[in-house]
């Protein structure tokens, strides 16, 4: 099968300021404590640390073309009185619904559709199926939630992830793997006995994309740590 693959492309997305992560887990931090009715004073619970993470995804997109023959059976109702059907140089018995021959009454009027016959044929098929997948770090497949704007890009996300290398987490599916998971789905709806003429697959998407992801390190009076994870983006507790 011919394929063909894009350069794999980083995006890193640009993180709101710490100033704003601040507010929401000050306003956040006691809810990680006690219960809906009994939460502890905000002076209870300090933010010890905040650290900005960025955390990996794949999005994988692409095309599957194929050209091929695969054996059916072609269905046709003829009437009660038909026995046999001869199409060019091929004859094919008919059938009744039950599987017998009966014979024609005077209640059954003629051309009613009473029997069956099977033609067993080839058909040529031609299928274009595009999709697109996107996989988180643990390798599942999920919906992708962020809106992918240029004006949230990092404008040089290589020096980024250098910068911040002690901080970046690691996707356990690499590239090629990501790539044969949208392969698989592509031919999944392909019937395995077939005669393949052509296939070819083309992945015009392989992005690899972190999204910033700040970690709030909480701790109450009794000492007891919790850590707050806030999406960087939008900062929505995760």
């Amino acid at each position: 099968m011919e394929q063909k693959i894009v350069p794999e492309k980083t995006i890193v997305l640009r993180p709101k300021p710490l100033s704003d992560v601040q507010i929401v887990a000050n306003k956040k931090k006691t809810s990680f404590y006690g219960t809906v009715f009994n939460r502890p004073k905000p002076e209870e619970v300090d933010i010890s640390s905040i650290d900005l993470y960025y955390e990996p995804y794949w999005i994988v997109g692409g095309q599957y073309t194929v050209d091929y023959f695969r054996k059916s059976i072609y269905e046709i109702a003829t009437g009660p009185e038909v026995k046999e059907v001869v199409i060019g140089k091929g004859t094919f018995p008919v059938r009744t619904k039950s599987g017998t021959w009966k014979k024609i009454r005077s209640s059954i009027k003629v051309g009613e559709k009473e029997n069956i016959l099977n033609i067993p044929v080839e058909e040529h098929v031609e299928l274009d199926i595009e999709d697109e997948i996107t996989i988180n770090a643990q390798g599942k497949e999920i919906k992708f939630r962020y809106k992918m704007k240029s004006e949230d890009f990092e404008n040089f996300p290589e020096d980024v992830l250098k910068n911040n290398e002690n901080h970046v987490r690691h996707c356990v599916v690499n590239k090629e793997q990501a790539v044969d998971t949208l392969i698989k789905i592509l031919h999944e709806d392909i019937d395995n006995e077939i005669r393949i003429l052509n296939e070819k697959v083309v992945i015009d998407r392989l992005d690899q994309v972190y999204v910033p992801v700040y970690e709030a390190r909480c701790v109450d009076s009794n000492n007891k740590v919790e850590t707050m994870r806030i999406d960087g983006m939008d900062l929505k507790i995760l």
